[in-house]
């Protein structure tokens, strides 16, 4: 059993350090845990006075994880389940933060809201028992559609929300603000970004999605210390999937190390030569490879780190050569280190190490669907599969309500492995579900179409 006062007090006092003096990433989240976890024991604590605790729906982790193209957090471990009339819950920060902005970044996926509305992700100020919570993202449903919502202190009906723009059981992008202001003690401004297929900006947009919001009948907040998740009154909580959350002083604290291109080619003596450039780095520690022989699921890493560039806005090239691949089939994949020590991966790639010498072709060793690469991917994408024994195989694309939107593969097919092509030129962008059928064995991949 863990002693939570003694975990309680020492995050506590890491809160009440000196105030950060240049930007930093205060908050790391991307619920690496086992899926049906409780958030409680990974360093979450209950919000509240301990006589409020609710104890009913605790906050647990889900899978899969959520993903957003080219956010840092997407795809990363698993992520946590919101629902009604249940558990609070917080983190605290690595640093308190009481001056300058403090972005929140997180991914959220909302299956049901009320008209309502309701807020269910805030920000703290002070500690996990204190009731100031500021700022808050509300969300409600209405005509079919979703709005979002931001308020300073003020409740959920007194957020100021968008227009009814975004999706049911879609991923979005979502950027809280809360900027300090020193002019008097209740002119801090709250703001709010929400990005849907386009992509995160690798700097701050000069006009948020809304706001900036005064709320001048509200106290300003001291500091920020925790974030905090929300479970609401049935009703008007709403059903949410959160992933992915940084909390940073900085808009750049979220930005992925980006990779331009990543390639591998063969050479002489068992040698994989793979370079790949990034286009910009953000707190970049290094990479390391990663190599699977079979089931692409099944990587070790093949390399020492390769130092990065820590934060760059310029191009870099990289290369390692793999002196060790024996003819045949490989699947390369880059891990991404941040100085935080979070990572992230890269696409996979396949490369083929023919050497002129005759080798067998055995058939793969069990039963796989691959992750589809590139991924995201406008307009074409590669899946590749693997059968162990001959099998009727079947390849579908759906959308996320369930519709068929192509056939790959239907036909009997020899063991070994496959690769087909799937051309979305027709589909709008989006995220569409990859299902294989071979036998007794099913599985699916997510993949995001980005046009």
């Amino acid at each position: 059993m863990k002693y939570l006062g003694t975990v309680f007090a020492q995050l506590l006092c890491l809160c009440m350090l000196t105030s950060i003096a240049s930007a930093q990433l205060l908050l790391t989240e991307d619920f690496d845990y086992p899926a049906g976890d409780s958030l409680k024991l990974h360093d979450w604590v209950m919000t509240g006075s301990p006589s409020s605790y609710s104890y009913v729906n605790p906050v647990s982790v889900t899978a899969p994880g959520l993903e957003y193209p080219g956010y840092r957090g997407s795809g990363v471990g698993n992520a946590a389940s919101l629902a009604a009339t249940g558990q609070d819950i917080s983190r605290y920060f690595t640093l308190r933060a009481s001056g300058g902005n403090v972005y929140a970044f997180l991914m959220v996926r909302v299956s049901a809201a009320r008209s309502s509305g309701d807020y269910f992700f805030h920000l703290i100020a002070g500690s996990a028992t204190s009731s100031v919570f500021a700022p808050k993202l509300s969300v409600k449903s209405g005509e079919g559609r979703l709005a979002f919502g931001i308020s300073k202190r003020a409740s959920a009906n007194a957020a100021v929300y968008t227009g009814f723009n975004y999706g049911v059981d879609t991923t979005h992008l979502v950027v809280l603000k809360y900027k300090f202001n020193a002019g008097s003690t209740a002119d801090d401004e709250v703001s709010l970004f929400v990005f849907g297929l386009s992509g995160l900006p690798g700097s701050e947009p000069p006009t948020p999605t809304v706001g900036p919001v005064i709320e001048a009948s509200g106290a300003d907040v001291d500091s920020l210390c925790l974030c905090s998740l929300r479970q609401g009154s049935s009703a008007n909580a709403p059903t949410v999937i959160v992933d992915g959350i940084r909390v940073a002083t900085a808009w750049e604290g979220a930005l992925p190390v980006q990779i331009s291109s990543f390639a591998g080619a063969a050479g002489d003596a068992a040698t994989i030569t793979l370079t790949w450039t990034t286009q910009s780095e953000i707190d970049n520690y290094g990479f390391e490879v990663q190599r699977s022989d079979n089931a692409a699921e099944q990587f070790v890493t093949i390399s020492g780190l390769i130092p990065g560039h820590n934060t760059t806005a310029e191009p870099h090239t990289y290369s390692f050569a793999d002196h060790s691949a024996l003819p045949g089939r490989w699947f390369y994949r880059l891990k991404a280190i941040s100085l935080d020590q979070s990572v992230s991966y890269s696409g996979v790639i396949q490369v083929s190490n023919a050497t002129g010498v005759a080798q067998e072709d055995k058939p793969p060793v069990r039963f796989a669907l691959l992750q589809n690469y590139p991924n995201p991917f406008n307009p074409k994408t590669v899946v590749s599969s693997q059968l162990p024994v001959a099998s009727d195989l079947r390849i579908v694309i759906y959308d996320l309500l369930g519709r068929e939107v192509a056939v790959l593969v239907n036909e009997r097919k020899a063991a070994g492995t496959y690769e087909v092509s799937f051309d979305a030129s027709s589909l709008a962008s989006g995220t569409y579900v990859c299902r294989m059928a071979a036998g007794s064995f099913v599985a699916s991949r997510r993949m995001m179409l980005v046009k």
